[in-house]
């Protein structure tokens, strides 16, 4: 995951990828900018979301496969799962 960090010292703020085990570690460790022991701290970040990964296949394939899918379930009568938008 993806946590922000910002030194109290230098004000500087950054990214880094870390596990969720290993987040605080940056707050044990000197500010990559300044330096400075112990003036780390993590920030309060809001969850980041990908709304791509939110979007259904179908819809993220397009109208052409939509249109595919229509024949499709057309031919399959009224008991198909097949889901066009």
């Amino acid at each position: 995951m993806t946590y922000d960090y910002k030194c109290t010292s230098c004000e500087k703020e950054w990214e880094e990828n870390l596990t969720i085990a290993t987040r605080n570690a940056p707050c044990d460790k000197p500010c990559p900018h300044c330096k400075q022991e112990k003036t780390v701290i993590k920030l309060v970040s809001p969850t980041r979301m990908s709304y791509e990964g939110a979007v259904s296949m179908q819809r993220r394939a397009g109208s052409g496969w939509n249109d595919l899918l229509g024949k499709i379930k057309k031919g399959a009568g009224r008991q198909s799962t097949i889901e066009t938008y």
